[in-house]
């Protein structure tokens, strides 16, 4: 493999400023040389006086120096484990010389191996040097192989900008960037091992200088926590060209790439592969992060979890890459993150095309869907004979790089649907609106069961003025027809309160016979046009009661594909875990409910998301389907109280059969009754991860609860990834 990448790195013959850091300027500065074979106290001013020691050059030198180095071993330090090769400011660093050579295109890269290495352990990997290289705003390294560091630093798991600022944790065993924008070319990263960034950490402000990679292979590193091989944190914007990432990993999330706090780099033809962690195997994206994919493949690399073997698009703010050109094989979208696509080869379900992209997301006015047909004229994917470097003069690919370096990387999603407006002027002040499915002869204005409304939409918008309840009478209710602006059969409002398995002659609710005909919401419109994705979007203080609620499918991008029954959050609100704004989640109340067959990506019957309340009891949920939560998908910080549930034949393709509680969610259930629920991963009734939370751990408890039946080749009744915690009282709970 070494020797392939060698012979590529020969064959790009790059030229320009890209390929040698040396210009006629630079040329007038002073030359370095360093031979591991040399003697002791000579002057390094040529190779026959050269120092035997790298540190002893870069003492030396000054901006705008070169430092050629022969081939051989070069240590940071003998025995101290805390010292780094420290890169100057606009100095170059060469490799790869025998140590004759009076020019820098004689060298063999490939033959004279010039090694930095952190191994100074002996064998003993835990003594090992910490960081082997720092970088430096303009220096060059180019045509060495960094390998060997190890860190016994303390893992840190929840970060806050504050935090990563301090710039005091041990990351980055192979190069450590903070804040300064060095070239790497024509290198290898290999074995090396940290908490976070096995091989490279960067650090840096999206509108300083970045960081280039140029011709780097690598290879077999590993990180405790985050990024395998590379971390990027803190609007870090990288350029990777011609790189390689294989056989690395991670302990947590991001095998090969981790880019967390809208970290957002720029990969032009780059391989990513055979990498492996629990959650993103390739590369992970968390708290904004949208990177720039450009000739990329990412193929054949494992999460052991089953999130994102491939590209994964995490928590915190919208992760939403643009991929050109590209080779995906597996994807992962939590809550509304967007990968946007064109001309490239990616699992359909989880994507979105690029021109449909642009008018939802901060895409809009910066880019015309007609600079799209101009996409860059190679093979899909990586190629090992073609120069990454050129794609930058591409125009669709200068065009994205430019606003990416003026947004700062921050290509996100912008699409919080805005429900109908009411016309309050028209609404009677009543407490509650009569429904009935079949017109009486009345007045039809919902005045009582002899005057009840038929258009139950029309019912709730007039309830909402004066939070009113409406009372319907068994039947079925769905839309007439698809209705513009409206993204499922009904959409609720503030206070309002619905309440179903009316006969048409009671006076109050408790007068309902709970053996009564029911009352069906369907999300199937009557004249068979349209299925709404949801049958219900919910809203603040809302009430549900004896109504079933059917025929839901989400299927579609961002919110249309969650919640097919009901949607339990503002779709499309921009959020942020810690802040300070209101909850984008519903309080509401749901009894004596069904939630029959609907279908969803995420949440089949509901889904909710970050610091919603509801209070779910005496409701069954029977044969929903989903990817994730066959019947409800709760998210981000909710509190869920079930009583006297029932969940049965409800199914997720991957994980959740039933229930899916992720990122500090809470739940009680108390007499509940899980019954031949089913997953094809995890989790056959119930599915839980905390995913580093910056909330608190997903918290679940059980009281007096049945599990029977549930079957999933992991977890047949509970399944928890990583730190949730969980108490069963009463409960023949296997997990």
């Amino acid at each position: 493999m070494m020797k392939s990448f060698f012979c590529f790195v020969r064959r790009m013959a790059i030229a320009g400023g890209l390929a040698l850091a040396c210009s006629a300027a630079a040329a007038e500065q002073a030359r370095w040389y360093v031979n591991a074979a040399a003697k002791e106290g000579q002057n390094g001013l040529g190779w026959q006086t050269a120092f035997p020691s790298l540190q002893s050059a870069l003492k030396k030198s000054q901006s705008g120096d070169e430092i050629w180095v022969a081939r051989g071993v070069y240590y940071p330090d003998a025995s101290d484990r805390d010292v780094s090769f420290e890169l100057k400011d606009n100095v170059a660093v060469y490799g790869g010389f025998a140590g004759t050579e009076s020019a820098l295109a004689e060298r063999d890269i490939a033959k004279n191996q010039t090694i930095l290495s952190g191994n100074i352990g002996k064998g003993d990997k835990t003594k090992n040097t910490v960081t082997i290289v720092k970088g430096a705003n303009g220096a060059v390294l180019d045509g060495f192989t960094v390998r060997d560091a190890y860190s016994t630093g303390k893992a840190r798991m929840h970060l806050v900008p504050a935090d990563i600022k301090k710039n005091d944790m041990a990351v980055g065993g192979g190069m450590r960037n903070f804040k300064v924008s060095p070239i790497v070319r024509n290198c290898v990263f290999r074995n090396n091992e940290s908490p976070k960034g096995g091989a490279v950490y960067n650090v840096q402000d999206a509108t300083a200088n970045q960081a280039q990679f140029i011709n780097v292979a690598f290879l077999d590193n590993s990180a405790q926590i985050r990024g395998g091989a590379v971390s990027n944190d803190l609007g870090a914007m990288p350029l990777f060209i011609n790189c390689r990432f294989t056989g690395n990993s991670c302990g947590d999330k991001g095998g090969a790439v981790y880019n967390d706090f809208a970290a957002s780099p720029i990969l032009l033809n780059c391989l990513v592969q055979s990498n492996r962690a629990v959650s993103a195997g390739g590369i992970g994206n968390d708290g904004g992060s949208s990177p720039l994919l450009v000739n990329v493949t990412i193929v054949g690399n494992q999460a052991s979890s089953g999130l994102g073997g491939g590209l994964y698009q995490g928590t915190g703010a919208n992760n939403d890459p643009i991929l050109l050109n590209s080779t995906v094989d597996t994807i992962y979208n939590w809550h509304e993150d967007v990968v946007a696509v064109l001309n490239s080869t990616v699992p359909a379900e989880h994507t979105i095309p690029l021109a449909d992209f642009i008018p939802i997301s901060t895409l809009k006015g910066a880019l015309d869907a007609a600079a799209l047909k101009n996409v860059p004229d190679t093979a899909l994917g990586y190629q090992e004979t073609l120069d990454g470097a050129t794609l930058q003069n591409q125009t669709l690919v200068k065009t994205l790089i430019k606003i990416y370096r003026k947004c700062g990387g921050a290509i996100d999603y912008r699409g919080e649907y805005q429900r109908p407006a009411v016309n309050s002027a028209v609404a009677a002040e009543r407490t509650v609106f009569y429904v009935a499915a079949e017109a009486n002869a009345g007045a039809n204005d919902g005045s009582s069961w002899e005057n009840a409304m038929t258009d139950l939409q029309k019912a709730i918008d007039l309830a909402s003025v004066h939070q009113a309840s409406v009372w319907i009478r068994s039947g079925t209710y769905a839309p007439s027809s698809a209705q513009a602006g409206r993204i499922a059969a009904f959409t609720l409002y503030d206070g309002v309160k619905l309440y179903g398995g009316f006969a048409g002659t009671e006076k109050s609710p408790d007068d309902r016979r709970a053996d009564g005909k029911p009352t069906i919401l369907s999300a199937k419109a009557k004249d068979g046009g349209c299925r709404y994705p949801h049958v219900l979007y919910g809203a603040d203080n809302v009430v549900l009661d004896g109504l079933t609620v059917r025929d839901g499918k989400a299927d579609g991008f961002t919110y249309n594909g969650k919640g097919g029954g009901l949607l339990a959050y503002r779709a499309g609100k921009t959020y942020a875990p810690l802040g300070n704004d209101p909850a984008t989640g519903f309080v509401m109340e749901i009894e004596n409910c069904r939630f029959v067959d609907n279908e969803a990506l995420e949440g089949g019957a509901i889904y909710a998301f970050s610091k919603g309340k509801l209070t779910i009891g005496n409701t069954v949920f029977e044969n929903n389907r989903a990817l994730y939560g066959g019947a409800v998908l709760s998210r981000e910080g909710n509190v869920f109280r079930y009583d006297d549930c029932d969940f049965r034949s409800n199914r997720a393709r991957i994980d959740g059969g039933a229930t899916y509680e992720d990122y500090g969610a809470h739940a009680i259930y108390k007499n509940c009754r899980f019954t031949g629920n089913r997953a094809g991963a995890a989790g056959g009734a119930i599915y839980l991860i905390s995913r580093a939370s910056q909330l608190e751990a997903t918290v679940v408890s059980f009281d007096t609860c049945s599990f029977k039946g549930n079957v999933a080749p992991a977890g047949k009744d509970l399944f928890r990834l990583d730190d949730c915690k969980v108490t069963a009282t009463r409960s023949n709970l296997d997990f």
